[in-house]
Order: C-alpha cells, then structure tokens, then sequence
C-alpha cells in the first residue's frame, strides 16, 4: 500500500529533530514523501519526492494550507496514494482515503494569550479536527488526554521519539566556565516559555552562586547580573554539543507537546530542574521540581540541586518515551 508522508514543515528547532532522527527510514521506503528544500536527502533514497521552499517562505501560515489542502490531493491522486500520514498537525480537507495526523504543538488547544494570527489558526485546526475527526499520534500522555478530552476522540496513540544525539564537544564554543556552577535553558524565546520568571528571580541564582545561561537573543530591560548568560540562538546540534559544560538543563514553560531537550537530558544523562507541570512527568521521571512560576519553591529546588551536585549524588531523568528511529518508522507506517 503506497503511502504519502507530509514533513515538509519540519524545518525549526524540535520538529526538524523529528525529520532527522527518521528521515533514513522514511526515505528506505517505496513511499511518497513531501518535503522541505533544506532537508537533507538520503543517498540510498528510495522513495517519490516532492520538495517545496517552505522555511523561506514569508508567509509560511498561507503555503502550509495551499500545500496540504490542495497540492496533497493531487499527488495523492498522481501517485494512487492508499493513506496520508501527516507531520503538520492539521488533517486534509479534500481527501477520502485514510489520514494519520502527527500532532505536536500544543499551541492550537491550549488557552493562553494569543495574537490575531495564533487566534486564526487555531480556529481553523478545531475545525479541521471536528470535520474529519482523523487517527492522531502525540508523543506523550499528557498530549493524548488532552486531544481525547477536547475532540472526544478514541483514534489517539503515542509515537515514541528518537532522540538525535550529536557528540558532546570538549571545545567549550559558548566560553562557559568550569569552575562554576552552570545551567542552561535550551529553548528559544516565546512567551509562554517564561524565561522571564527565571530572569526576574535572577538574584536567588546569584545568592546560591549558579550561573543560568539562556539559548536565545538579550532580552533586556532587566538588571544586569554577572550570574546571567545569553547563548543567542544556535542549532539544535550546536547547543546539544556543548552539554557536557552544563551541570543541569533547566525548564519553566507553561506546557509543551514533548519538550524535546527533555528527553535529550535523558538520553546525555543531564540533571533535569523543571516546574511541575503536567506535561514534564508525562514525559520524563526522575526529575528535580519546583511549583510552576514560584520564586519561593525554585530556590528551594535550586538548593537541593547544588547539594546533591556539591555531594554527587545526583538525580537523573528516566523516560519510557524513546525509541530506535527504526522501530518508530516501522510503527508509524503499519
């Protein structure tokens, strides 16, 4: 059964870590697939390949739906396609044949404050659901009570994830100091990620000594603090490489699909510092927690980390949610 995979919109930060860790066995496959310009191409491709510019594109929100409302269609049809699988989270209007929808941005069921354009859309994406009302896969059980809980839908299962390690460098490329403490925040900024809660409350990092380094553009209008770092923004790859110089990967967003350096924390043996939120526990145990946007509760956390890591007698992060890129493919395409 010849089947069409839609991943041409996994271009930036956590989702194209979710092309590149299958995109060998994807591409293994006398399959269909739709794909971005930059993504990389196998040598031993063996699949269709139809490749838009979809990362350069200015107004990515409009060539997203021309392509998976209109342009899917027709090669379904071009190529006899029997089911759509479908990496963008929305499912496909104009199509009968089956339709498999990987969702993993949160950002279209969840409440929070919105601009005219998130508001749109995620108009449109409940709409989409309730009209074709399609097999979803998440990635973690958070993810799934809540698609279950707003869709009332019953078609709702995990897909593991595979986790892209790249080999930790002894280069120290962002000049962090070994002989202090460091944490590091390995997210780009948007607001919900609260990265100005960490900012705000930078003076308990100074008190307890630990120096937090922030993966994302200076923010500014805060006090200076010799205890806070900007990175700026890297690769995935880049920031991944650089975690054997970071005592800890810290996490103060309000919710997540998966949250992938989560995972990689699991997957380098990182510490992990987070708020206790929900979606964290679905994804990871093991985990050092303090009450979501608590100054009081941080500092508190934060001491009992520089205890355990002064004593090394650190706590890891477990996950059941990762899985060989192999076996994940070999599940998504049955």
């Amino acid at each position: 059964m010849k089947t069409l995979i839609s991943v041409f919109n996994l271009t930036h930060s956590g989702s194209r870590n979710i092309y590149e860790s299958i995109s060998p066995f994807l591409h293994d496959s006398d399959n269909v697939l739709v794909i971005d310009k930059s993504h990389n191409i196998p040598k031993c491709a063996k699949s269709k390949i139809y490749r838009f510019e979809y990362k350069k594109s200015s107004n990515k929100w409009l060539k997203k739906h021309l392509i998976e409302q209109f342009l899917i269609p027709i090669i379904c049809q071009i190529n006899s396609v029997k089911k759509v699988i479908l990496f963008g989270n929305f499912p496909v209007l104009f199509i009968t044949i089956p339709q498999v929808v990987f969702f993993h941005n949160l950002l279209y069921i969840e409440n929070f404050k919105k601009n005219l354009y998130q508001e749109i859309n995620q108009l449109i994406f409940h709409y989409f659901i309730k009209i074709k009302r399609p097999k979803i896969l998440v990635q973690t059980r958070y993810v799934k009570k809540r698609i279950s809980e707003i869709f009332g839908l019953t078609e709702v299962d995990i897909l593991k994830t595979s986790v892209c390690r790249t080999s930790l460098s002894d280069i120290n490329k962002f000049q962090v100091s070994r002989n202090q403490l460091n944490i590091i925040y390995p997210s780009f900024y948007y607001p919900y990620k609260n990265h100005f809660f960490l900012i705000k409350n930078i003076k308990i990092f100074e008190k307890l000594d630990i120096h937090l380094w922030l993966t994302c553009k200076n923010l500014g209008d805060h006090p200076i603090s010799q205890n806070l770092h900007y990175l700026g923004e890297h690769s995935s790859d880049e920031i991944k490489s650089q975690y054997l110089h970071f005592a800890a990967i810290i996490n103060a967003s309000d919710f997540e699909s998966l949250g992938m350096y989560l995972l990689e924390a699991v997957s380098y043996k990182i510490p992990v510092i987070s708020c206790d939120k929900e979606y964290v526990s679905s994804a990871i145990e093991g985990f050092y927690s303090f009450k979501h946007l608590c100054p009081e509760s941080l500092e508190a956390t934060l001491t009992k980390f520089k205890y355990d890591h002064k004593n090394q007698i650190l706590v890891l992060p477990k996950s059941d949610l990762i899985d060989d890129s192999k076996n994940i493919v070999t599940a998504l395409l049955k």
